[in-house]
């Protein structure tokens, strides 16, 4: 990689500039490593970046080519019309104020940490649904040995604040490559009542043995379920769906796609 060279000797005149070398050769260096992945042009979470409900952990992303920090933080409420998606947010540290030699004040301790915002438009952000380094390991590597098995859940099906009349289907589909397990959850029952949570028991299916946090859903619904919402409840293993003002009475389909990972 290119580097600053500081060993010649006589009054090196020291300017921006080489600040300037000394950062790009460095992110030079991070996308140079993203390609032995053949991922250079993706953004995706290299570690953290938990969501439960509307919790977000602590973790790393790669954003567009840059290692983004992200803190632990909630995730805003979601408007009518808009998606969410991973960021960057730029702030300043007050010790790095500095007075420049034409007199004018200037912020140069620049702190850039990546975090959850929404958008109308999402075109070219990144999705909170995004995968993580480990997923498109193995998707690169590839795992014939790979099937997809399911699991009826029609049993373990519920709600809260209303009843069901007839479950019509709701399997799990899962697929095991390395240590994470690829889900398609899908469901199709008859409400009675105006529930405000759909729950689905998959503790049958993942048991002691998974690490329910790393879990990230998204809902995947028509217009007809808009500001429909699905977590993960880590202490009882249920998938919830949970839906601002209630769901209706009648025939109701839900469907999600998400990811767990098997502990060490």
């Amino acid at each position: 990689m290119n580097k600053l060279k500081t060993s010649a000797n006589g009054g090196h005149p020291f300017e921006l500039d080489d600040f300037r070398w000394e950062q790009s050769a460095v992110r030079e260096a991070f996308y140079g490593i993203a390609t032995a992945f053949g991922v250079a042009a993706d953004s995706f979470i290299l570690s953290g970046c938990e969501i439960v409900g509307s919790a977000v952990a602590a973790g790393y992303l790669y954003l567009d080519g840059e290692v983004c920090k992200v803190d632990a933080h909630t995730k805003p409420a979601l408007p009518f019309g808009h998606t969410y998606y991973w960021g960057i947010e730029t702030t300043y540290d007050s010790s790095g104020d500095e007075t420049f030699e034409n007199s004018s004040s200037q912020q140069t301790y620049e702190i850039r940490r990546a975090k959850i915002f929404t958008t109308a438009t999402p075109s070219g952000t990144m999705p909170i649904t995004a995968k993580k380094l480990t997923e498109l390991i193995a998707d690169l590597t590839g795992n014939p040995q790979a099937e997809w098995d399911d699991e009826d859940i029609a049993a373990g099906m519920s709600t809260s604040g209303g009843g069901i009349a007839s479950v019509g289907i709701a399997v799990l589909n899962f697929k095991k490559v390395g240590r994470t397990i690829h889900c398609q959850f899908r469901v199709t029952l008859t409400l009675t009542g105006s529930p405000s949570l759909v729950i689905a028991d998959l503790s049958s299916v993942f048991t002691n043995n998974v690490d329910f946090p790393m879990l990230q859903a998204a809902s995947q619904n028509d217009a007809a379920l808009a500001h429909v919402h699905s977590y993960m409840n880590p202490n009882s293993g249920s998938l919830v769906f949970q839906k601002l003002g209630g769901f209706s009475a009648g025939v109701t389909s839900l469907a999600v796609n998400f990811t767990v990972e098997m502990k060490p």
